[in-house]
């Protein structure tokens, strides 16, 4: 049979996958040899998909998101694949999943010890655009206010 390309990507639309800076990530599949792949996923998010196509230009690609709709096995793949964007009255949280795959909400704490933060009562801010953007204008500025993020689900 025909050589096909499989890969992992994570899914920012319902058309658009990115497979992030690994070039390693699409396997070619020869059926004369194997007929299955071994994908290495840094990170297990809901927004991650499989790809598979043949290997001629502009071949239909084939994607299954395993993970969609599903909660997260282990927060910590989240919090190591998303990093923190500061700007002067906001911040963004990036993530390779879009929002509406990630439940994660930030609020304000008051940082007492090096791992301690206590919950500012009715702090919790406002995600702009559905897009992990938090206006932080409103906030008084001191060297013990933090944000914490959380994830439902």
């Amino acid at each position: 049979g025909d050589k096909v390309y499989t890969r992992w990507c994570y899914r920012k639309s319902a058309v658009h996958c990115m497979a992030g800076n690994n070039p390693g990530a699409r396997i070619t599949i020869d059926p004369s040899q194997s007929r299955s792949a071994l994908l290495n996923i840094p990170y297990l998010l809901p927004c991650v998909c499989i790809e598979a196509y043949y290997t001629n230009m502009d071949a239909l690609r084939r994607k299954k998101c395993p993970f969609q709709n599903q909660s997260v096995a282990d927060v910590r793949d989240v919090w190591a694949s998303s990093e923190v964007t500061l700007f002067e009255s906001r911040f963004k949280l990036q993530s390779p999943c879009p929002a509406s795959d990630l439940k994660i909400s930030a609020s304000l704490c008051w940082k007492q010890q090096e791992h301690l933060c206590i919950p500012v009562l009715n702090s919790t801010l406002e995600d702009e655009e559905e897009d992990f953007i938090y206006n932080t204008a409103a906030v008084d500025r001191h060297p013990r206010m933090c944000v914490r993020f959380s994830l439902q689900g």
